[in-house]
């Protein structure tokens, strides 16, 4: 006998996500027409610098997350296999290659420059020499040497960032015709660190029973933070939510009516199958905590503007050790009373998959949390088995049950 549904509440805030979105497309379409400058940015590259020299951001890792949302992302992956790009490579990457080799007839604007840092996916850095191929647009690669201890944040590693940073400056000045203002980069940051003490703010709020935000909350709600970091548009929205969700606080009132099991889902969220999250909630379960929906937030120092930026580099992502990421797991357990972790091994993101199993042993055996573990690709929605990963997570619930 199935389940009854239950009525999941998502907040009136993420169902403006959409617009917002628009929105962004749409200015930075009208930056690109009055002759401002638009950057191709992998998502953790630090927006904040952009925007204090008045250039504009796009994310085709947002851009291919889109498509799939909206269903329109298997034309873009066909066009890149067909031009040689293998089936196996990661599915943003498939699909903004696509998207230029198909002409780029869509709302993200040609690049004028590309840039990225090598602070956590492990193609970042062929997947924007293959666009500058393509495209012939400058190219700006930054190093960001691996986090092992959290005094690399303050030793020759953090000064090697911050050189970095200081070259990207002097390019975009030189190739463009800007001029850095130091004064505007404060005010950005300023933003910035608002916009992610709201965040955290908000995040911290799942804690209560019952759970407050949903997993497909946060999974919408993360986009100002990845290129709309250091714009009032980020602040405005960060405080409208925080409000909603405080008032869900005190009417008692939760994701779901009956909350049973207090999730961790571990991985980049399927944009194809946003109903999964649904499927856990019909079935009493509601994610509470996500590492993904911490990664791009992080508190800014507007004293010391760019040696702030570059710790938020260096601490983004997968640029630090398992041991760091693992002990973080082991308190974000205790703190958010967490019944069970979901891992998704996504076909597209072996950096960060290629762990889990690691983590979710030992998760298991330090603070007796059973673990579901499944395989599909964040974006393309041909490497998706719908059937079997619902008879797993059937499974997964029997177990939560009998704890």
């Amino acid at each position: 006998m199935s389940l009854p549904r239950r009525r999941s509440r998502i907040l009136q805030t993420t169902r403006k996500i959409g617009e917002l979105i628009m929105t962004y497309f749409s200015k930075v379409s009208d930056a690109k027409s009055k002759g401002k400058p638009v950057a191709w940015v992998t998502v953790f590259t630090p927006v904040e610098l952009l925007y204090a020299l008045d250039i504009y951001p796009v994310a085709p890792e947002h851009f291919g997350a889109l498509c799939s949302a909206r269903g329109f992302i298997v034309d873009y992956l066909e066009e890149a296999e067909r031009c040689g790009y293998s089936e196996s490579l990661c599915s943003y990457s498939r699909c903004s290659l696509g998207y230029v080799l198909s002409g780029m007839n869509g709302i993200m604007p040609p690049p004028d420059i590309l840039i990225t840092f090598r602070n956590s996916c492990d193609v970042y850095v062929k997947w924007w020499q293959s666009l500058h191929m393509h495209l012939g647009t400058p190219l700006f690669v930054g190093e960001t040497p691996y986090v092992l201890a959290p005094e690399d944040l303050d030793n020759y590693v953090l000064d090697y960032v911050v050189k970095q940073l200081e070259q990207l400056i002097e390019m975009a000045e030189e190739r463009f015709g800007l001029r850095f203002d130091m004064e505007k980069l404060v005010e950005v940051l300023k933003l910035s660190d608002k916009a992610s003490e709201l965040w955290f703010e908000t995040l911290k709020l799942r804690r209560f029973r019952p759970c407050p935000l949903g997993g497909r909350d946060s999974a919408s709600d993360i986009f100002p933070l990845v290129v709309m970091q250091g714009t009032e548009e980020a602040v405005s929205f960060y405080e409208e939510l925080l409000r909603e969700v405080k008032g869900r606080i005190g009417r008692k009132e939760g994701v779901i009516e009956d909350e049973k099991f207090r999730l961790l889902f571990d991985g980049i969220w399927i944009w194809h199958a946003f109903d999964l999250i649904k499927y856990f909630e019909d079935k009493g379960a509601v994610f509470v905590y996500e590492p993904y929906s911490e990664a791009w937030a992080y508190r800014l120092d507007a004293s010391e503007p760019l040696e702030s930026i570059a710790r938020k580099i260096l601490s983004m992502g997968l640029n630090v050790d398992i041991d760091i990421r693992i002990e973080r797991f082991l308190e974000n357990i205790k703190q958010y009373q967490i019944d069970g972790a979901v891992f998704f091994s996504n076909r597209s993101c072996k950096t960060w998959s290629a762990t889990q199993l690691v983590t979710a042993d030992i998760l298991n055996k330090k603070v007796n949390v059973p673990y579901l573990l499944f395989e599909a690709d964040m974006a393309d929605p041909r490497q998706y088995s719908e059937a079997q990963i619902k008879n797993r997570i059937d499974a997964f619930i029997e177990v939560l049950s009998e704890s």
